[in-house]
């Protein structure tokens, strides 16, 4: 019988960041028998039934565990989102500091899989000589522009948006700074210099797992692990795409789109994600159509 190995994994706040980590878990574990995955979940607030719903499916070698919850009434008023995230992993860190050394106790932890935004956990994987990876959700894309933002904050002295030139990523299409995400827009603001400082951390893990593949960015990709081994940065490993599995007949219905998808003359298709927050106006869906 193979050795059980022990794997820890911290998600980030929210159910847009649970679920992404918690899938590629279930694959994980699905693909690697002899693994074993203990989630340890910061939370603001209560649950949603979305997040319970996805909790209920995990099979009989992931478990997980609840760090004490951050309560929204002693956030800021008007936090904004990412100043709440922030706020409720430091809360959660202690917590968790001590449910890491409790488990290792018990049995051997080799390694400490955690969300983008829960990089400040990584310091427990140094902590307990353990190796540790970050799992991306998000495309390569914006993971080269993580990577790359120290540098472009140290070259910039305006706002990005006022940039007269694109920015050049490694592997990327370059991009004006107008249309970066509003989380670097104000480089005033407390979030930015949250973030700014989340970033800086992706260096001191000993890879990162993204939820893309080369078919759909090589060029980030590859400019991403050509430029980690010169500076010492992170490999990255693309394992995508991760997705949902039907759970319903609602479900299947969805499908309805990949039939269509099948139909269509290779390489005519674009596609586009705004993410979980990403809202358009009637004018501009027309105007991207």
């Amino acid at each position: 019988m193979e050795k059980t190995v022990h794997i820890g994994v911290v998600p980030g706040v929210g159910h847009t960041h649970l679920v992404p980590i918690l899938h590629f878990s279930k694959l994980l574990v699905q693909l690697h028998p002899n693994f074993h995955v203990t989630c340890f979940i910061p939370t603001l607030g209560s649950l949603s039934s979305a997040s319970k719903s996805i909790l209920e499916t995990l099979p009989s070698n992931v478990n997980y565990t609840f760090l004490p919850p951050m309560n929204p009434n002693d956030l800021p008023q008007r936090s904004t989102l990412m100043e709440s995230i922030h706020l409720t992993l430091v809360h959660s860190l202690p917590y968790l500091h001590q449910a890491l050394n409790s488990l290792s106790l018990r049995t051997p932890i080799v390694a400490l899989v955690v969300d983008i935004l829960a990089a400040k956990a990584l310091y427990f994987a140094k902590e307990l000589n353990i190796l540790s990876y970050i799992y991306s959700p998000v495309a390569a894309t914006t993971l080269s522009l993580s990577f790359y933002l120290p540098k472009l904050d140290e070259e910039t002295l305006c706002e990005y948006k006022d940039l007269p030139k694109p920015i050049k990523l490694p592997g990327c299409v370059p991009l004006h700074g107008r249309d970066l995400s509003a989380l670097v827009q104000d480089r005033t603001s407390q979030d930015y210099k949250h973030y700014l400082q989340l970033v800086r951390l992706y260096r001191i893990a000993d890879g990162i797992i993204v939820n893309s593949f080369l078919e759909m960015e090589m060029g980030p990709i590859k400019a991403l692990n050509e430029e980690g081994r010169v500076k010492g940065n992170p490999s990255i490993y693309p394992v995508g795409p991760i997705i949902q599995t039907v759970t319903s007949s609602s479900d299947a219905d969805g499908l309805e789109c990949l039939s269509w998808l099948d139909k269509q003359q290779s390489c005519s298709i674009l596609y586009v994600s705004f993410g979980s927050g990403g809202t358009l106006s009637e004018e501009q869906i027309v105007e991207l159509a």
